[in-house]
């Protein structure tokens, strides 16, 4: 996960590595606390205190697109967006930059094929 932003957002145009004052001044995209968003994994990504919730991935990218704010934003999901100049990346040294998320899996015997495909990427 890293922070992204429309490349005409106001933290765009910053020269150098931000820090944290700087994000506290403007909206950052998050997703709602729910199925997959624990309030601890929440606060730890949290760095406005304008912040505006999105129930998906989906809306937060429309809404990166469009210009609204900022967001932790999984890499994986706006590489596109990064390469073809739509979104960038925003440089700082501190927070979630990097950081890797806890998850808990639980399983049963008999998964079939995708199944324990499915562990084996996560025991990797």
């Amino acid at each position: 996960m890293a922070s992204r932003v429309h490349p005409r957002f106001p933290l765009a145009a910053q020269q150098g590595r931000l820090e944290p004052e700087d994000l506290e001044q403007h909206p950052q995209l998050l997703l709602n606390e729910g199925f997959c968003t624990k309030p601890e994994y929440r606060e730890a990504m949290r760095y406005s205190a304008q912040v505006i919730s999105a129930d998906s991935f989906y809306q937060i990218r429309e809404m990166l697109l469009a210009g609204v704010g900022f967001a932790v934003f999984p890499a994986h999901l706006c590489k596109p967006l990064v390469e073809a100049k739509q979104l960038i990346d925003l440089e700082y040294d501190f927070g979630s930059a990097g950081n890797l998320w806890p998850i808990e899996v639980l399983w049963r015997n008999q998964l079939g094929v995708a199944g324990e495909w499915f562990v084996e990427q996560l025991l990797e």
